[in-house]
């Protein structure tokens, strides 16, 4: 049987770790995209500055989602 209360509890502890690993995909993809522009290959370049943006708003999204799960409505 599951635990609905542990659950959530191991998905709030899990959105900021997720989030972290998701900026540092951003970050190497930046880096990427710099040596494509570097190289003169834009194709490449386009490519990593979109995984940029896709790791961007996906990190913003958990840390929503975290900023949701521990502001809810408390037990007194």
């Amino acid at each position: 049987m599951k635990n609905p209360s542990l659950d959530a509890g191991r998905r709030r502890g899990a959105l900021p770790r997720l989030a972290a690993h998701l900026d540092r995909d951003a970050a190497e993809a930046r880096a990427d995209a710099e040596h494509y522009a570097r190289q003169g290959n834009t194709s490449m370049q386009t490519v990593s500055m979109v995984a940029v943006g896709t790791c961007e708003r996906a990190a913003a999204k958990l840390r929503d989602e975290y900023v949701s799960l521990t502001s809810g409505p408390r037990k007194i």
